[in-house]
């Protein structure tokens, strides 16, 4: 465009652009969007100014979590992970999701991976339910996609891709980085042996049910959604000639550093959840959907899904009370001198050294894997267990990917080692805020934003839901006063206060129809009348 101008001396002279951004998939939806531009054309910028304040308003209301005593970086990172997970999700539509770069970059292509259900979509479900629900909508509709993968390697039901776009069809390239020693180009395992997503999509339906209690999703696609992906993880198991047990061989769980591995603890826990869940919705699933059933031959599913149960090999913890990462982990020796690659500025300094083939081989670790299962199922394993293990794990994690700090922090958090927490949620923080150009040069790190509010939540406000039990556990770092923060939970908008001595809930919106508070031993029921503190 041109513009040709002749102002007077003195005068002054504005233009206004007036842009709209959306996802138009065909001509009616391109002329919406030239009728909703006119549109706000004829309001003009102040009318459209002032209609943007109010919303953002009522949405960071949704969100506002305060904390006394937060420093002036805690506070600055706060609003910006805010800001940037209400900006990058799409209210209004569900055939789209968070990309992993959210709205910033073209990282990854814009694709989808696990970390938008395991990291973003908690932000949602705790406080915009109605966007976890659109994001699990998202899911459901990758579901023929999943089953063309399944079946292209050779298993049943549902296999859900690495990196996933609009049609859930798979978008993992083959290829990437060129091997240090042959100078040929690597293979990119992920998406062909990282078959956790699926799994991790149920935990996430798992969690949102928890928390809204919504009897519609399940009837509404969800039962195909997690029968289908219960299948696959049937198929996807062979039987060991000598235990006899069920084992998934050649696998790679949420550490990328450690390929074709059998037994993944991550993944097969995260494979019983997943047909265990199944398993005990299908009565439900008889009642509300039975032709359903009857196309899907639910009976005789049900009873693949209770041998596979049964007979599924899960790994436990050995004499020392280390939990195998997978069979062979333990085995293997210990990267030497790892402090060099944990410290280093850049990130995955240690395939300079070593080619992917030789880091396998080592006890050294990308990103959290056990200890990403252990935050999902705290109860898991007896506490002490639970903090060896944490401990174990983070002396051989190099953290080279932004998953991993916020998993340690609110692991240690969740296991009472405040210090040890505090230092990796200041490290989490300064992913997208530090002195290194390079970090978000292709965009700022979606999931690492997420992560900022699962350390919050779940780390230092030991924050856990399970049937109509909110149960409260806080290891506030020393330097916090109080955190005070809403939480939707069934129908319910919540604010929880608490501090180092009580744990304050009151009802703001909403009726809390048998919602019980735990926190310390102690437990009472909320009541919209007043609120509950329980003394800790």
């Amino acid at each position: 465009e041109s513009f040709r101008l002749s102002p007077e001396e003195g005068q002054q002279v504005r233009l206004t652009r007036y842009a709209s951004f959306a996802v138009c998939t065909g001509e009616e939806e391109t002329m919406h969007q030239r009728e909703a531009l006119l549109a706000a054309a004829d309001r003009g910028y102040p009318a459209l100014y002032r209609a943007h304040r109010e919303a953002q308003t009522t949405l960071h209301r949704r969100c506002d979590l305060r904390i006394e005593g937060a420093s002036e970086e805690e506070s600055a990172v706060l609003a910006l992970s805010r800001y940037h997970l209400l900006a990058m999700m799409p209210w209004d539509r569900e055939d789209c999701s968070i990309a992993s770069k959210g709205l910033t970059g073209e990282g990854y292509h814009g694709h989808v991976f696990w970390d938008t259900d395991l990291f973003v979509q908690p932000f949602c479900t705790w406080f915009f339910p109605e966007q976890s629900r659109r994001m699990l909508r998202y899911r459901l509709g990758g579901l023929a996609g999943a089953r063309e993968k399944a079946a292209q390697y050779g298993y049943r039901g549902a296999m859900y891709p690495w990196e996933a776009a609009a049609d859930g069809r798979e978008e993992t390239p083959l290829f990437a980085a060129i091997n240090i020693l042959t100078g040929e180009a690597n293979p990119v395992w992920s998406g062909r042996k990282e078959h956790h997503v699926g799994a991790d999509i149920c935990f996430a339906l798992h969690q949102y049910l928890t928390f809204t209690g919504d009897p519609a999703f399940l009837p509404d696609g969800g039962y195909e959604m997690l029968f289908g992906i219960a299948d696959f993880w049937v198929s996807r198991a062979e039987r060991d000639p000598e235990s006899g047990r069920l084992v998934i061989r050649d696998i790679i769980g949420p550490d990328e550093y450690t390929e074709h591995i059998d037994n993944n603890a991550y993944t097969n826990y995260m494979a019983h959840f997943t047909v265990r869940q199944a398993l005990e919705l299908a009565p439900r699933a008889e009642r509300e959907a039975p032709d359903l059933c009857r196309r899907l031959s639910l009976a005789e599913k049900a009873a693949a899904w209770e041998h596979f149960l049964r007979d599924l090999y899960l790994p436990v913890p050995d004499e020392r009370g280390i939990i195998p990462q997978d069979d062979s982990f333990l085995l293997k020796p210990v990267l030497p001198g790892i402090e060099k690659y944990r410290n280093a500025a850049v990130r995955q300094t240690v395939l300079q050294d070593f080619t992917r083939e030789q880091v396998n081989e080592l006890q050294v670790l990308k990103q959290a894997d056990t200890v990403m299962l252990l935050n999902l199922f705290p109860s898991l394993f007896p506490p002490e267990v639970v903090k060896k293990n944490v401990l174990y794990y983070e002396a051989r994690t190099i953290h080279d990917s932004s998953l991993s700090y916020c998993a340690h922090a609110q692991a240690l958090a969740a296991v009472g080692e405040t210090g040890l927490a505090e230092n990796y949620f200041q490290k989490c923080l300064r992913i997208d805020w530090n002195d290194n150009p390079m970090d978000s040069r292709d965009g700022i790190h979606a999931a690492s934003l997420g992560g900022i509010w699962n350390c919050i939540l779940q780390g230092f406000a030991g924050v856990r839901c399970e049937n109509r039990m909110l149960q409260i556990t806080p290891q506030l770092p020393s330097h916090w006063k109080s955190l005070d923060f809403p939480l939707m939970l069934r129908g319910c908008l919540l604010r929880i206060h608490l501090t180092g001595d009580s744990v304050t809930v009151s009802v703001e919106e909403g009726v809390p129809d048998g919602i019980t508070l735990c926190a310390a031993g102690k437990s009472g029921q909320l009541s919209a009348a007043h609120p509950l503190t329980i003394v800790l």
